[in-house]
């Protein structure tokens, strides 16, 4: 079993309880999503879960207004405690609510969404029932998302996902069908001789060609990890 909290530089996520732990796909995300960082003054961030994604994003975008949103009671009670502990509380607010009913009612527009979302449609679900609602489709699908997604956008927002790799390949298609086309996008791997893993995507309603790169997170030959990695996510891990 992990420890009951993880340490970054600049705050520290409380993860007891039924929640799901920090991992890789969060902070990869939270590093990476909205490169044009001027533009960013809103700030939506779907199924908060810890609340990892959003204190990640209030680092790095100060003065952003952030709502956090997550539809299941515990992982909200566990959000709320990480941003009330952190040098940003007064940025960041917690909504114990899905993005159904977030979107339906919602008078804000966004810069920036960004969500990890629970969709491995196509790998093994949980045997516990609550704990795969989580990672898994049954309760949002990809196509509701981009479509919730949208109705909180501005005009110029950018909706930021990491996806597994068959998945993401898919949204792209499923975006481009409702309007939101690709327009950034890191194919990830583990080392340089893995398949590719995950997928980080950018969206916009502007049809433009992606901008795509490839990301390799270890060192095969000292098991370290690589440059790109290191650069990307160094303003968070306290061993980087």
């Amino acid at each position: 079993m992990g420890n009951d909290w993880f340490e970054f530089k600049h705050f520290r996520i409380d993860q007891q309880g039924d929640v799901f732990r920090v991992g890789t796909d969060g902070v990869l995300l939270g590093a990476w999503a909205a490169a044009d960082s001027q533009r960013v003054k809103r700030i939506l961030d779907i199924g908060t879960g810890t609340g990892l994604l959003a204190l990640m994003l209030a680092q790095r975008f100060p003065g952003a207004a952030i709502t956090a949103i997550e539809p299941h009671k515990s992982s909200w009670e566990v959000a709320v405690r990480n941003v009330r502990a952190s040098p940003w509380a007064g940025t960041i607010e917690v909504l114990n609510t899905s993005l159904e009913e977030y979107s339906a009612h919602c008078t804000s527009s966004y810069d920036l969404v960004v969500t990890n979302p629970p969709f491995f449609s196509g790998s093994l679900k949980n045997p516990d029932p609550h704990k795969s609602s989580f990672r898994h489709a049954g309760e949002l699908t990809t196509a509701a998302m981009i479509e919730d997604s949208l109705k909180v956008m501005t005009k110029e927002g950018v909706l930021s996902v990491i996806m597994p790799w068959a998945e993401g390949n898919v949204m792209v298609a499923e975006a481009a069908a409702a309007g939101l086309f690709c327009s950034r996008m890191v194919k990830v791997r583990p080392l340089h001789s893995s398949p590719f893993s995950r997928l980080l995507l950018e969206f916009t309603t502007l049809r433009v060609p992606p901008a795509v790169r490839i990301l390799t997170m270890g060192h095969p030959s000292h098991g370290g990890y690589t440059n790109d990695y290191v650069d990307l996510t160094r303003d968070f891990y306290l061993n980087f």
